[in-house]
């Protein structure tokens, strides 16, 4: 590959439908936490608070055709005896591609989860409101706590006290990094896939994600969110999930391993795949060396041939790191 580029701004637009307020300050602060400049974030507040105005208000969103992607979010509780009118506009939604994030028991999970792993006692609001306090000694729900803090300028919403972000690694960023750049280079997708093997990809999310970009792409010959939305291939949720936040996560310039937007677009994908392959070359020489080492105890005769695999492995590490 060599194709040079500039920098280049693709924005990306999400809108997010609540049922409360409290869900729009959390998400209007999250664009600027997270740094999202090249992602506009519209929670919009439900002109209702049930979920079938929600899911009414997606519906009609999605028809205006001017996000790339549309979340409804609202409480789980909300779904123990759903409604037939419910029921009928669910099904209209999953058709659209529209995602749901549903909170259990209620949406201070979100706050929760930012500081620990919720436990079985996080099933009742008494419980979640206990264990969340934990870590956000004032917080209280019922004077809407996220608004007018003294602590804060005059006009402006509390922040929530969010810990560091978590650090991923490398293979992960670089599996992330190369979806991204493959929806917005559809060019890079041949070169891609010819140097890619699915099961190389760690992530079965992304591993699923890969592979539905191929195939959309031998069919269609272009990729796109909108492609996506409407294309009869399907990811399941977990997918669908991921690559939510893919295309709403920062491509950073100065982001660590992965170059700046004014640099060569194929060096960026090429330490991508670089990155990709060596993780999983490096996973498969350890299950080799465990099961030679078990050999070795075991007096098996395919010792010789395990210990040849190594080597053959070991090899293109060295070779990866070289070129």
């Amino acid at each position: 590959m060599a194709r040079k580029i500039g920098s280049r701004t693709t924005n990306t637009t999400i809108l997010l439908i609540v049922e409360g307020e409290t869900e729009q300050i959390y998400f209007s602060q999250m664009k600027s936490y997270e740094r999202l400049r090249t992602v506009t974030i519209k929670p919009k507040l439900a002109k209702y608070s049930n979920p079938v105005q929600i899911l009414g208000e997606a519906l009609k969103a999605s028809s205006e055709q001017v996000y790339d992607f549309i979340w409804c979010i609202f409480d789980r509780d909300v779904l123990n005896y759903p409604s037939k009118r419910f029921e009928q506009l669910y099904k209209q939604v999953r058709k659209k591609h529209i995602m749901f994030a549903e909170s259990f028991p209620c949406f201070e999970i979100w706050f929760l989860i930012h500081f620990a792993l919720p436990s079985s006692a996080c099933q009742t609001l008494e419980g979640l409101l206990k264990e969340l306090k934990k870590y956000i000694a004032d917080y209280c729900k019922e004077t809407n706590w996220l608004q007018k803090d003294k602590n804060v300028k005059a006009g402006q919403d509390k922040l929530v006290p969010l810990p560091k972000r978590q650090f991923l690694p490398a293979e992960t960023k670089a599996e992330r990094h190369l979806i991204r750049l493959m929806f917005e280079y559809n060019e890079i997708i041949p070169y891609c896939a010819a140097q890619l093997e699915l099961e190389e990809i760690k992530g079965k999310a992304r591993q699923e994600i890969i592979n539905f970009i191929f195939n959309v792409y031998n069919m269609k010959g272009a990729v796109s969110a909108a492609l996506w939305r409407e294309s009869p291939a399907s990811l399941n949720q977990e997918a669908e999930n991921e690559l939510a936040e893919i295309m709403l996560a920062e491509i950073s310039p100065g982001a660590e391993n992965f170059s700046q937007a004014s640099e060569d677009l194929s060096r960026i994908v090429d330490d991508c795949i670089k990155a990709v392959k060596l993780a999983h070359l490096k996973a498969k020489y350890e299950n080799h060396r465990l099961l030679a080492s078990e050999m070795e105890r075991d007096g098996n005769s395919n010792l010789l041939q395990e210990l040849a695999e190594m080597q053959r492995i070991k090899n293109k590490i060295k070779n990866l790191y070289e070129n």
